[in-house]
């Protein structure tokens, strides 16, 4: 099955159970334990925030949403993401949606033109002093 639970509803050693799986299986495949956690479907609160923080993962959240899971055209992602987008911005597109692949390459060329430049996500969040809101927008 592609569901997640909503970790939300778990208890602290469910969501450490659910974290350290995941890391174990990325760590297995990659080669490497991941330190970034976005929640499945973003659904957080305080208690996912602080498990995932004791266990050593920072969390994120993207701050630009294609809606691609909606079915949008590819013009349609293509100008939501594109006329949004921002400096710092953490982009949200799903693998196997079927305007996904198209649009992002339109939104990488329109924001390339502009002067933009892409990184792994990894490079876009920093560490302290610096902090993560809600919106996903890091502050200092």
């Amino acid at each position: 099955s592609n569901t997640h639970p909503d970790m939300t509803k778990l208890g602290r050693e469910e969501i450490a159970q659910q974290l350290d799986a995941s890391g174990s299986k990325l760590e297995a495949l990659t080669g490497q334990r991941p330190v970034l956690f976005r929640a499945p479907s973003g659904a957080y609160n305080n208690l996912v925030v602080s498990t995932a923080r004791a266990l050593g993962w920072e969390v994120i959240q993207w701050s630009n949403d294609s809606l691609d899971w909606k079915g949008l055209s590819v013009e349609e992602i293509t100008a939501r993401v594109a006329g949004a987008a921002g400096p710092g911005d953490i982009m949200l597109f799903h693998a196997g949606k079927p305007n996904t692949a198209e649009a992002l390459r339109r939104v990488i060329d329109t924001l390339a033109a502009q002067g933009y430049r892409f990184a792994p996500v990894g490079e876009l969040v920093y560490g302290p002093p610096y902090t993560i809101d809600h919106t996903g927008r890091q502050h200092k």
